[in-house]
């Protein structure tokens, strides 16, 4: 199950280590300023023998290194830092003393473009120069206590006058850019002089923000250090720049909390739905038929952990890390593809079981979690264990039952585990009539399609947003070969392809594999394979492989999935409290806590690097002739290929590519034929419960896991003087790389 790190949610993640140009990019990088508080006041002593300013630049720092850079690769970002004006009727004027470049007030140190440039190009993946800016500027006036004071509204004045400049500067851009500014400061806001705090009242920089976010729609973030946490004044900005009152960061952690959150609101605020369109829709179909729930060749009821249901829900969305998650990068592909979850059964009674589970949508794990949990929909008296076998009555329920309840439609379902004196032991109830299902998936699909393509669509799409179905199956289907083909020839002629996966051994059969390869001629119009994944590891490897290939735009991460619990990054739970270890205690994550994106994965006592297998698509030539079809079947671990002729008799000729030889780490008793089925329970909703899952330590810190998940370990004291942030900055890149 450690295995399960190799998934297809992540598999395909762009890596937001490398800089992504915007010209390749389907939407325009949003803006985001930071404008810094350089008065003197930020020498003063923060924690950690650290000062305010020390404590400012380090936590942009590690908020520019977080997620393998992907804020600096991804937006367009820009440095401004701000004192008082020494004589605001002289233009031009610097302060006393000061040798890191303010005059009149200010100083943009790095912009989000290049003026002299005869283009006005903006400046890709410029966090290093942001680095190198905060860095050079060292101690405000060298570290003395006083000479410079806070002019917060003119810093404001001076970041919403160069938005302007940078929107007339681009026409091209045509709509202007998502923008936002990020505020740190320390103090009471002054007069343009510095001489008068907190006066004179057109002096006061919410009313900048306002007209920043009520004239351009930019939002103003503000962290507040030192005396500025807490104050109304400072909550007052950030109320008038849309985004609430100000963070406060009374301590390192709570500053670093603050910072993360600032960076989580701004992907939910601003990118998310620029991003959309773009995003690809892929939906599971699950075969939900009784022999999913046995064993041993379908004799017997498998043990927790051990069936086929249980080992595909651990691959889509159970822990330790789950399918929807990427083990390195915390932007998953569930934060820019849609997915989707259905599944299909028996055809009595009428209608029969096929159900659509989940719609197609962003941060989907904990709906297919629940959704897919045995413990879900197993209530006294018809169900005490769930993997107890026959008989059980499931009650399925509905997302207002979970808990907390989800605030999309979602429901569970399992496969029926009837008594059938042929087969006493074993689960049955549940067929594979497989066209119930493809016919549900091809309906949803059209009605959803015309949905998002309506203006106004919450989650819209175009006619190129890619679509694609993903099949699995453990074993031959009860239903006609012309009622499979009709839904899945109607889909791939509206441009979704569907891809077939056979999953267990008693897909093994020449029957079922010849029934695999038809379907995924059919699904594909004869380009891709079926693959044969016999146990849980292949079976991950091959959703990879078919999310490989998914498009994503390189440019539209949105880190939007919510609630979660991540340590060390503020992103956390709406109603959780923790302490930040320094004795204050509110709202936030547990700032002793934090998740370093693990760049191993360990597996049964050995440890790999990340694991770049995959599984080939061969391209074959698998067109119907009207005698046979020839069609190839892809092993998901060795690559091997399996030739198979496909004879409207049923006879078939299987060739074995020579080149590789099939290995499979758990070997079941093959059956013969269906399990016996009889009329299973009506589904009912009388009931409310939710499911829970632990959690490991899926970043193999070494420290202990607390009950939220966190890897815990202690910070380190950190004195810092600006000449060896560029080594605690290189030093944090190295380790997590």
């Amino acid at each position: 199950m450690l295995a399960a790190g190799l998934t297809l949610f992540g598999a395909s993640a762009p890596a937001a280590a490398a800089c992504v140009d915007e010209a390749t990019c389907a939407v325009k990088k949003p803006l985001l300023l930071f404008v810094l508080d350089y008065s003197t006041s930020m020498n003063e002593s923060f924690v950690d023998n650290q000062t305010r300013w020390e404590a400012a630049v380090v936590g942009v720092l590690d908020a520019l290194e977080a997620d393998e850079g992907l804020l600096a690769d991804q937006l367009q970002i820009a440095l401004l830092r701000f004192g008082h004006d020494p004589d605001p009727d002289v233009p031009g004027t610097p302060i006393a003393g000061d040798a890191s470049g303010l005059v009149d007030g200010q100083r943009l140190d790095v912009g989000f473009y290049d003026p002299l440039a005869p283009d006005m190009a903006y400046l890709q993946c410029n966090g290093d120069a942001l680095k190198t800016a905060l860095i050079a500027a060292d101690w405000p006036l060298g570290g003395q206590p006083d000479g410079i004071e806070s002019w917060t509204g003119g810093a404001l004045a001076r970041a919403k006058a160069y938005l302007q400049q940078t929107a007339a500067d681009h026409p091209l851009d045509l709509d202007p850019r998502d923008a936002a500014i990020v505020l740190i400061t320390d103090g009471p806001w002054t007069d343009p002089s510095g001489t008068t705090q907190l006066a004179p009242p057109t002096a006061d920089p919410a009313l900048v923000a306002a007209d920043l976010f009520n004239d351009m729609s930019v939002r103003t973030y503000v962290v507040a250090l030192g005396e500025a946490a807490g104050e109304p004044w400072a909550d007052a900005i950030g109320m008038a720049g849309g985004t609430g009152p100000a963070r406060s960061g009374l301590y390192a952690k709570g500053l670093q909390n603050a910072l993360a959150g600032v960076v989580h609101d701004f992907s939910a605020d601003v990118r998310l739905p620029s991003c959309s369109p773009t995003m690809a829709r892929a939906m599971f179909l699950l075969d939900a038929s009784s022999s999913m729930l046995n064993i041993n060749g379908g004799t017997l009821p498998g043990p927790m952990g051990m069936t086929a249901w249980d080992q595909v829900r651990d691959v889509l969305a159970g822990p330790p890390v789950p399918l929807l998650q990427r083990p390195v990068l915390a932007s998953t592909r569930e934060h820019f593809s849609l997915f989707g979850l259905a599944v299909f059964g028996h055809h009595e009674p009428a209608p029969g079981e096929q159900k659509l589970l989940v719609d197609y949508g962003l941060c989907h794990q904990p709906h297919f979690a629940w959704a897919l949990d045995p413990d879900t929909s197993c209530e006294p008296p018809g169900c005490v264990d769930p993997w107890g076998g026959p008989p059980l009555t499931w009650t399925f329920k509905t997302g207002d039952q979970a808990d907390p309840p989800f605030t999309e439609p979602v429901v569970s379902h399992m496969p029926r585990c009837d008594l059938h004196p042929n087969n006493p032991q074993a689960c049955t109830g549940s067929g594979t009539h497989l066209h119930l299902g493809l016919q549900l998936v091809h309906d949803n699909l059209a009605a959803y399609k015309t949905a998002c393509l309506a203006d106004g669509a919450a989650m819209p799409c175009t006619d190129a947003t890619p679509f694609v179905n993903v099949l699995v199956v453990d074993g031959a289907y009860n239903s006609s070969d012309a009622e499979v083909q009709a839904p899945l020839a109607a889909m791939h002629a509206a441009g979704v392809t569907t891809r077939v996966i056979g999953f267990g051994d008693l897909v093994s059969p020449p029957q079922v594999q010849n029934q695999l390869a038809a379907m995924a001629s059919w699904g594909s119009g004869g380009v891709h394979p079926p693959i044969h994944a016999k146990n849980q590891m292949q079976l991950e490897l091959a959703l990879a492989a078919i999310a490989d290939p998914l498009p994503a735009d390189p440019c539209c991460d949105t880190r939007v999935c919510a609630p979660q619990s991540r340590c060390g990054d503020g992103i956390v739970d709406a109603d959780e409290e923790c302490d930040d270890g320094n004795g204050f205690t509110g709202d936030g994550c547990k700032p002793n806590c934090y998740l370093e994106p693990p760049d191993e994965t360990t597996t049964g006592g050995e440890t790999t690097g990340d694991d770049t297998s995959s599984t080939s698509d061969a391209t074959t030539d698998a067109t119907s002739t009207g005698t046979t079809t020839s069609t190839s079947t892809t092993d998901a671990i060795t690559g091997t290929t399996s030739s198979t002729s496909l004879d409207p008799t049923g006879t078939t000729s299987t060739s074995l590519d020579p080149t590789g030889t099939a290995t499979s780490s758990a070997t079941l008793v093959p059956t013969t034929g269906d399990s016996p089925t009889t009329h299973g329970p009506i589904e009912t909703s009388d009931a409310s419960a939710g499911s829970s899952t632990g959690t490991t330590d899926p970043a193999s810190t070494g420290g202990s896991v607390d009950a939220d998940g966190c890897a815990c370990n202690s910070d380190p004291d950190r004195s810092l003087t600006p000449a060896l942030l560029a080594l605690a900055s290189l030093a944090r890149r190295r380790r997590r790389r």
